[in-house]
């Protein structure tokens, strides 16, 4: 889960920052450290408690190897994204920028980041709804003004399974209906063809 969420994360930085390139390098995952110093205008990126949504096993991509990646589910829960200026307009503006992200989608609200940076994983996506946004203005005296933009992200839930038994030669073989279904039977079968993986057969 650790590297699925945190190439999750990514993704969606890389968004932001093509969308609005003045947050380029001023965008902090997580709560930024206190002995760091702030600069203005700066985006917190976080995500928060997810849940776990089982669902029926799925093969999602083959490694090679005895090793497969399955999707077992999803997980999904809120993620903040917390931007601030020093200014009302730089807020409104930026703001707006960020905003424009989720609704200018073809399905306005719902940012999909496809992720291909984790190769051992194969390539999925991740789904970032908006939810809610509002101001923050309770230090404005101090000329820091704040705006919340609420997500629900959902991450799919991957996992590698090892020492998975593959099939390399898959054969058919029509024998008499009414004999017992044994090896022997199998190689005396009055056809036997091989099921190639375009799903073509090929006569033995």
């Amino acid at each position: 889960m650790a590297v699925v969420r945190i190439e999750a994360l990514r993704g969606l930085l890389r968004a932001i920052k093509c969308a609005v390139p003045e947050l380029e390098a001023r965008i902090c995952p997580g709560q930024a450290p206190p002995d760091k110093e702030r600069v203005w205008p700066h985006l917190n990126v976080d995500l928060g408690r997810l849940r776990y949504a089982p669902d029926q096993a799925s093969d999602h991509h083959d490694p090679g190897g005895d090793r497969l990646v399955v999707n077992v589910g999803h997980h999904q829960g809120p993620a903040l994204l917390r931007l601030g200026a020093q200014t009302l307009g730089q807020r409104y503006e930026l703001e707006q920028k960020l905003l424009d992200l989720f609704l200018s989608q073809d399905a306005p609200g719902i940012l999909i980041t496809p992720i291909t940076s984790a190769p051992e994983l194969g390539t999925w996506v991740v789904e970032w709804m908006l939810d809610d946004d509002e101001w923050q203005d309770d230090r404005a005296f101090d000329r820091q003004f704040f705006s919340v933009i609420t997500l629900t992200v959902t991450i799919p839930a991957l996992v590698t399974r090892c020492g998975v038994h593959t099939i390399n030669d898959l054969r058919l073989g029509l024998a008499d209906l009414g004999a017992v279904a044994t090896p022997s039977t199998f190689g005396s079968a009055a056809e036997v063809v091989r099921i190639n993986d375009d799903g073509t057969l090929t006569p033995l």
